[in-house]
């Protein structure tokens, strides 16, 4: 299960006195505990991409405002925990597969708007493309 998988480089990272690595898995598993709390049950697999993905969009934003603000050392050390919580997510679709994707979707449900398009899509793509990756194609695919 993807979330022991965490659990036990938590306990690795602790060994190894990677500070940042530890904090970074240590808010992951907070998150990821909170959900369960409002979910009342254990979380799977799937659930917990989601949440990664949502942590996930978090660095992406605060990397952008830290840039904006000149603030390098911060975005950096933000882009470090974004690459240290992709590891935990399924492998990513190439453009090519993610194109194919959409066509067959788009072939599938013709005239289509583009918001429910992009939730059709985002259902079959979970965990393994961005939503900003599928949202840009889909607009290229339109246009």
């Amino acid at each position: 299960m993807l979330k022991e998988r965490i659990e036990q480089d938590l306990k690795e990272a602790l060994k190894n006195r990677e500070a940042e690595k530890v904090s970074t898995l240590r808010m992951l598993l907070s998150s990821l505990h909170n959900q369960e709390i409002e979910k009342r049950d254990q979380l799977t697999d799937e659930e917990i991409v989601s949440v990664i993905e949502k942590e996930i969009k978090k660095r992406q934003e605060a990397v952008e405002a830290y840039q904006q603000a000149n603030r390098e050392e911060l975005a950096k050390k933000e882009e470090d925990e974004l690459e240290l919580l992709r590891n935990y997510l399924p492998p990513q679709l190439s453009d090519e597969e993610l194109e194919d994707i959409i066509k067959r979707v788009i072939g599938e449900s013709p005239g289509l708007p583009e918001g429910p398009l992009t939730g059709k899509v985002m259902q079959q793509v979970k965990g393994q493309a961005e939503s900003r990756r599928v949202v840009e194609t889909i607009k290229r695919l339109l246009a």
